[in-house]
């Protein structure tokens, strides 16, 4: 029987993570509203300063799906694995830099608190994007 193999086992939960975030998105761009209310930032009015469109949501969408391909580091990626393992260091950097915040709107050290955005990044967003950061992180150090 094999060992687990670590490395393969984090980056694979990150990919599926930031897969699954994709999907949602690809789900809003269908016209689903699951979540929506809650997935932008809120200014302390109640307003939201982000209003994006349907080709946004796109590239949005195909970005976190892009992410998950490359964090996989499947076969068929045509990347080398020099180049594979920067674009996963620069992936799991921007979550890091997710959960830090932008010292407003999200993040552990936003300003704003309060809104309905605001709980649920303090609860789910801003752990989430931490723990895709690390996982992401262990996964590259680790091999």
């Amino acid at each position: 029987m094999r060992a687990l193999q670590f490395p393969h086992f984090f980056g694979s939960t990150a990919a599926f993570l930031i897969f699954g975030i994709s999907i949602i998105h690809f789900y809003w761009l269908l016209g689903g509203n699951w979540g929506l209310s809650v997935a932008l930032p809120e200014t302390s009015t109640k307003t939201k300063p982000l209003k994006p469109g349907v080709f946004m949501t796109l590239i949005v969408a195909l970005a976190f799906l892009l992410m998950a391909i490359i964090v996989l580091d499947i076969d068929f990626w045509t990347v080398s694995k020099t180049s594979n393992y920067y674009l996963s260091l620069t992936i799991a950097v921007v979550f890091l830099l997710r959960a830090i915040g932008d010292f407003k709107y999200f993040g552990f050290f936003k300003k704003i608190k309060g809104t309905d955005f605001s709980k649920y990044d303090t609860k789910i967003f801003t752990p989430f994007s931490l723990f895709i950061g690390i996982l992401i992180m262990i996964k590259l150090f680790i091999l």
